[in-house]
């Protein structure tokens, strides 16, 4: 939040098509300014960060290379276990993220192929005989 603009908010999905803003020149500019200003910080946040960590980054695009796909398991091995703490079973409300961490409830351990499958949906409903 911006001292100078504080917490505003200037959407209103009723009037999606409206041709005037609900705010003066003066303030758009303030808005750009500040959207300027956040993008170039988080990409400078972000250079530095891959910057930094560029041998690792260089060692998943090896090894994405070789699997095409890579499991948390993968990771681990790779670059060693994360540096805070895994807060999954906090959100989960189990003890999900201790006890397989290969699986995440709500998520397949399929692996993709870019094989069409046997048979494929149809986008199109199945008639209904009345």
């Amino acid at each position: 939040m911006d001292t100078e603009l504080g917490p505003l908010s200037y959407g209103n999905p009723e009037k999606e098509n409206q041709f005037t803003k609900p705010y003066s020149e003066q303030t758009g500019q303030l808005i750009d300014a500040q959207v300027r200003a956040l993008i170039g910080e988080a990409f400078r946040k972000t250079m530095d960060l891959l910057t930094e960590k560029r041998a690792d980054v260089e060692k998943v695009a090896k090894l994405l290379i070789e699997k095409e796909v890579l499991s948390r398991a993968d990771l681990e091995r790779l670059l060693g276990k994360r540096p805070f703490q895994d807060k999954l079973h906090e959100l989960l409300g189990t003890e999900a993220a201790t006890q397989d961490p290969e699986h995440v409830p709500g998520t397949t351990s399929a692996p993709v192929t870019d094989s069409p499958r046997a048979n494929p949906p149809s986008s199109t409903p199945p008639a209904s005989s009345v």
